[in-house]
Order: C-alpha cells, then sequence, then structure tokens
C-alpha cells in the first residue's frame, strides 16, 4: 500500500513537472458559462466586449497565435519564449472571450488543453520552442 501511495505521488508530481516545462499541455475543463454569475445573453454579450486582440499582434509574413489561459504555466512559458525571441504574436485568452474558446477547438480537432499554438496555420498542442522556431522557417 505505502509503495503504491509513493508511485501515484511521483506520478503525479511527474506530470505537473512536464506540464509546467511544456511537455504536456494543461487542460482546460468545462468552460460552460461561469461568468461571475452572469446569464446567456449578458454572459456572451460580456464576452463580445472582450473579443479586442492583445497588442503582442505586429504586421509580419509569419503569423502566431497562441490560445492561452491565465492560470496555464505552460501558456506563460510559450508567451515568454515569443517575446524573448522578439516572434510577433497575437494572445488569445479563451477564459475572457468565448469565441476565442471555439475557434481554438476547431482549429485543434476538439483539443481543450492550452497552450495551442497556431503558426502560419500549423498547430501546435502544448510548449515546444524547438518546433515553434521550425514551424516560422
Amino acid at each position: 500500500m505505502h509503495k503504491v501511495r509513493y508511485l501515484m505521488s511521483s506520478l503525479v508530481f511527474l506530470m505537473i513537472l512536464l506540464c509546467s516545462l511544456g511537455s504536456l499541455s494543461c487542460f482546460q475543463g468545462d468552460t460552460s458559462n461561469e461568468d461571475s454569475g452572469k446569464k446567456g445573453s449578458e454572459a456572451a454579450t460580456a464576452n463580445d466586449k472582450q473579443a479586442a486582440e492583445s497588442p503582442e499582434k505586429h504586421a509580419t509574413s509569419s503569423q502566431v497565435t497562441v490560445y492561452v489561459t491565465s492560470w496555464c504555466p505552460a501558456c506563460k512559458m510559450t508567451i515568454d519564449f515569443l517575446k524573448r525571441e522578439g516572434i510577433p504574436h497575437t494572445v488569445k485568452d479563451i477564459e475572457k472571450n468565448s469565441a476565442f474558446l471555439d475557434e481554438m477547438v476547431k482549429k485543434a480537432g476538439g483539443n481543450r488543453g492550452v497552450p495551442v499554438i497556431d503558426v502560419n496555420g500549423k498547430i501546435l498542442l502544448g510548449f515546444n520552442p524547438y518546433l515553434i522556431k521550425e514551424l516560422l522557417r
């Protein structure tokens, strides 16, 4: 029994570590209208008001869009990497705008994990700096 508990806690630790290193994506749970007590069209209107994209968007020949949540460490690592490398990008927070969530799920083939990175139409699930650079070549 002791060994099973040790193995389970080790497995959980490893999964958290891999997620924070970007080898796994962080999984988004159900995001059905939990907008602080707002109902129906009220919640949709609040989401529509937040439809403006992040200021990281710049005119360039290559387009990088990152779908994120505020609590995801791999999302933060992705954004930090793109900034550090000087790669122009657009950040779309799927918690703040349900249209971004729908767009992401469609592009990612039903996957609800974040980050989802769209590099010139090629979809990358999870943070992988080497693959991002390769896709930009």
